[in-house]
């Protein structure tokens, strides 16, 4: 035995390489052993050897063969596979395993005999529905044909390299458009050889189960058009013209800084070709930071090479920071230049102009949706009689994926192609309300976008339509809130539309018009980007939302209902709301019914038509912005609260007050110090209406209102002085205080004299009527009103709550307001009520409350008792019907208390003056309680 033969026979045992000298940690990642598409190797006849390289996390490989003739060698990051010479007339196999840790993977081996043969490698081949490429090699010691592909149109040879062996073929296979399981097989025949060597190769092709999208690569963006020139009649200093087309989001046009000017407006922006140009349409980029110079009303005027600038239309671009999108259809043939007439803009003072950027496109033909095949250019359904011949001759990569779906019935559509309602503007209807704007987000689509990759939309017909813009929104946003920052929003036009978002999120499609009443829907279909869903009240079940919940992947979910809209945690609905979300959105539609319906919008025909919108932050804890109200869902408190139905019905107090905070009628129920106020009236109105104590008795806040505008103490603390109402040293100062008598009003007219649209028609009187100039007026004129309202002279009330008790300072209100409350103005308001002629009420409303409002309904005079001192604690027994109790000194008020137990000021336990204890009743009539 030679020593060759020797060697041979050693490749039968274990070859073992210790690739490195410590164990894998079996806490880590399971062992894995990776060969790649190396599963099978084809060999000559000849003596040979061939490298497999090998991905393994293992520390020491082995690997195994299977014959004599084959043995294996580990290397660093290879397997060495070799051969001997094959002198046997028929073709051998064998394998390889490698193994190590538990994990292995098994390489075989065919080598060709002397006999004339042809090997194939893959033989049996499964493949995908996609559109993709297959590698075939062929070991073969004679010519062959390949396979006859005439009737597998599927299939096509697109390379051959038969410069070494095995040689390589490629085999392109389309996109399975049939949506059921093919195969083929593919026949390798011999050339010049008797008898005909055969080799077959089975292809089989699974159907499409998933749409991808993946075809939307294949869309190409529009054609930029350069800007040669441009002109501007104001411009600031280093804000010229030329930063608008200079490619840089980040520069800017500005006009003048000095807009002092009553010729400021209008100011003419030009922009000039090189040659004629045919133009599609055009967008404008407002500044990124920043809100001045945002354009709103503007002429828009195009020049063409034949003639003079001629007006295209006017426009509102309502001086936001969105881009906008200015459509042409038909496409302007042989434009040299335009120019844009700013009217308005936004800003201090007149207001401004300014541009990040101007940009001029033309639409790319290769986009175009084949209309043979589909019914229009959203391709959203098939024309009748279209054929799979037809479809798998659609030269688009993306449409040739839709069709077979659509074909057979089997497109994802529910929420990639749907048809859009319009809304309107939330802007528009504060005009009215004077409030804050409700939710721009409306239309959700349910489909998610991902950062950088290409977001293909189709839009169906717009009618003349436009402003049309899709949001991604991000609301991941850790320490942050994500609404605007991290969010980006892309201008939309009839056809088809590239986007490579800067953000992924969620999308929402933006489309207000003052006309959404008759505005017809728009179809549009988001050819691209993941189905996520959303669930909505007006259309889904309570089976859809568990189906629905179930399947969405993103982070988060959309829940509509007919008044609100929420945003938050897929899992936070999952764990909180999995069963209920029908009856949790339901409740938030209550709480914002009741608000509005407080404030009298259905009453007075002034529906509020965008929802309330509710969504996840990361940064406060709960607060009331624009268009929106955002909670910290980190705290899992508040992500119970906000997605559990229970504990948001228990504990509705913070969506109730901020979702109070943008109904909040401004200035006439809202001047200086009572941000924080009047829209508790709101919170405490939703929080009894859902079966819940008031606030105001659970937390005793009647008595801590009383004792601090209802006491004199001047007679116990040298220099004090009694709070005016107004006065507030912070924004969190007396909010509950203040409340007290707000509330009152509502206990009074509305549970005891029956008059349910008090509040409906005194918010209606503050929308109507100018507002007050001063915040003082604002103060006084609500006094006024309410008496109107009521039909009662209401002064008495006021006085006791300090309505009218002069002040002179600062008011800390989300910053400092100078106020100068005096008294000849606050005589002023007194007189036009009394000169209205109202009677007064019989009761003294001041001392109602959620507790003793019985008393009101039904009167009794009070029945005396006794009292008891303990230091500075006061405990009245016996006595009945009273509706408060007050303690006096000197005959001075030091306390009062809407219980029969209060402790009496610090400073009393050192007075020497008598003190009295006296039970109040509904009308007022005081009397003396005897001491024990």
């Amino acid at each position: 035995m030679n020593n060759s033969h020797k060697i041979t026979l050693l490749s039968l045992s274990l070859l073992i390489l210790v690739l490195c000298g410590c164990k894998r940690d079996p806490s880590q990642e399971a062992a894995y052993i990776d060969i790649g598409e190396s599963s099978e190797i084809l060999f000559s006849a000849e003596l040979g050897t061939k490298d497999v390289g090998v991905k393994t996390n293992v520390s020491t490989l082995t690997a195994k063969a299977s014959e004599s003739w084959l043995s294996a060698r580990v290397g660093r990051g290879s397997i060495t596979i070799s051969v001997t010479a094959n002198t046997d007339k028929v073709p051998r196999s064998g394998r390889v395993i490698i193994s190590g840790e538990g994990a292995s993977a098994t390489i075989s081996v065919r080598q060709e005999g002397l006999e004339p043969s042809i090997l194939v490698s893959p033989e049996i081949s499964r493949v995908t529905a996609d559109a993709q490429s297959l590698s075939l090699s062929i070991q073969a010691n004679v010519d062959y044909l390949l396979p006859d592909l005439g009737e597998t149109p599927w299939i096509t040879i697109t390379s051959k390299d038969q410069s070494k062996k095995p040689h390589q073929i490629i085999l392109s296979i389309a996109a399975n458009a049939t949506m059921a399981e093919r195969s083929a097989t593919l026949a390798f025949r011999s050339k010049d050889v008797s008898p005909e060597i055969i080799r077959e190769v089975v292809i089989t092709q699974t159907a499409p189960t998933d749409y991808s999208g993946a075809g939307g690569s294949a869309i190409g963006s529009d054609e930029k058009i350069t800007v040669a020139s441009g002109s501007a009649s104001s411009y600031q200093d280093g804000g010229e013209i030329e930063k608008s087309f200079d490619g840089d989001m980040g520069t800017i046009y500005h006009s003048k800084w000095d807009n002092s000017s009553t010729s400021y407006f209008p100011i003419t922006l030009e922009y000039q070709f090189a040659g004629a140009e045919t133009v599609d349409y055009l967008v404008y980029h407002p500044r990124q930071t920043g809100s001045n110079g945002h354009f709103k009303e503007v002429e828009l005027w195009v020049k063409k090479s034949d003639g003079d600038f001629k007006k295209l239309g006017d426009y509102d671009f309502k001086g936001t920071g969105e881009p906008k999108k200015v459509d042409f259809s038909p496409a302007l043939e042989g434009v040299t230049a335009f120019r844009f007439v700013v009217k308005s803009g936004s800003g201090d003072g007149q207001g401004f102009a300014s541009c990040a950027e101007m940009e001029f496109y033309r639409r790319n033909k290769d986009n175009a949706v084949p209309t043979n095949i589909f019914t229009d250019g959203t391709a959203s359904a098939l024309r009748p009689g279209v054929t799979e011949e037809q479809i798998r001759a659609i030269s688009n990569p993306l449409y040739r994926e839709i069709a077979p779906f659509l074909y057979n019935g089997k497109y994802p559509s529910e929420f990639r192609i749907q048809d859009y309602r319009a809304w309107p503007h939330p802007n528009d209807w504060i005009k009215k309300s004077k409030t804050n704007p409700q939710n721009l987000l409306d239309n959700a689509t349910g489909i998610v976008a991902e950062a950088g990759k290409e977001l293909i939309v189709l839009v169906g017909k717009t009618s003349g339509h436009s402003g049309l813009s899709i949001k991604v929104q991000n609301l991941d946003r850790p320490g942050g809130d994500g609404y605007n920052e991290g969010s980006s929003t892309y201008p939309l036009s009839e056809g088809v539309n590239k986007i490579i978002p800067s953000n992924s999120g969620l999308i929402y499609v933006l489309y207000h018009t003052p006309s959404y009443k008759t505005a017809p829907k728009i179809r549009i279909h988001f050819a691209t980007g993941s189905v996520n869903g959303y669930f909505d009240s007006e259309k889904h079940s309570k089976e859809d939302w568990k189906r629905l919940l179930a399947g969405a992947k993103y982070k988060y979910f959309d829940v509509l209902g007919k008044e609100a809209h929420l945003t938050f945690p897929t899992e936070g609905f999952r764990k909180y709301a999995g069963e209920d979300g029908p009856e949790l959105i339901a409740q938030y539609d209550e709480l914002v019914t009741l608000e509005t319906d407080l404030m009298g919008l259905k009453k007075y025909d002034l529906p509020r038509v965008n929802r309330s919108y509710f969504h996840a932050m990361y940064g406060s804890y709960m607060y009331a912005t624009w268009y929106r109200t955002a909670y910290n869902v980190s705290d899992e408190n508040v992500l119970k609260v906000m997605c559990d139905k229970e504990t948001f019905r228990k504990q509705p107090w913070g969506p109730a007050h901020e979702t109070g905070h943008n109904y909040q009628t401004r200035p006439g129920f809202m001047w200086a110090g009572m941000t924080e106020v009047t829209n508790n009236v709101h919170a405490n109105y939703v929080n009894v209406k859902f079966g819940n104590t008031s606030r105001l008795s659970s937390e005793n806040r009647y008595l801590s209102g009383y004792n601090t505008y209802h006491i004199d103490l001047s007679g116990l603390k040298s220099g004090w002085t009694r709070p005016p109402y107004i006065r507030a040293g912070g924004i969190y100062d007396t909010v509950f205080e203040k409340l007290v008598p707000l509330w009152q009003l509502y206990l009074y007219f509305t549970e005891v004299k029956g008059q349910k649209d008090f509040y409906p028609d005194l918010y209606e009187k503050v929308r109507k009527n100018p507002n007050p100039p001063t915040d003082e007026k604002c103060l006084l004129e609500f006094t006024r009103l309410a008496s109107e309202i009521s039909g009662y002279d209401l002064t008495d009330f006021f006085e006791a709550w300090s309505f009218y008790t002069p002040y002179k300072g600062v008011v800390e209100d989300y910053g400092k307001k100078n106020i100068n409350l005096t008294l000849s103005l606050a005589n002023e308001y007194r007189a036009k009520i009394v000169s209205m002629g109202l009677p007064k009420p019989k009761e003294a409303l001041q001392y109602i409350t959620d507790k003793n409002i019985d008393l009101y309904r039904h009167p009794k005079p009070v029945v005396p008792g006794t009292y008891g001192r303990n230091g500075l604690k006061i405990t009245v027994t016996g006595t009945t019907n009273a509706v408060a109790y007050e303690a006096v000194m000197d005959g001075r008020v030091i306390t009062l208390s809407p219980d029969p137990t209060f402790d009496l000021p610090t400073e009393a336990g050192s007075a020497t003056s008598t003190l009295t204890v006296r039970a109040i009743a509904v009308d007022g009539t005081r009397t003396a309680l005897t001491a024990k």
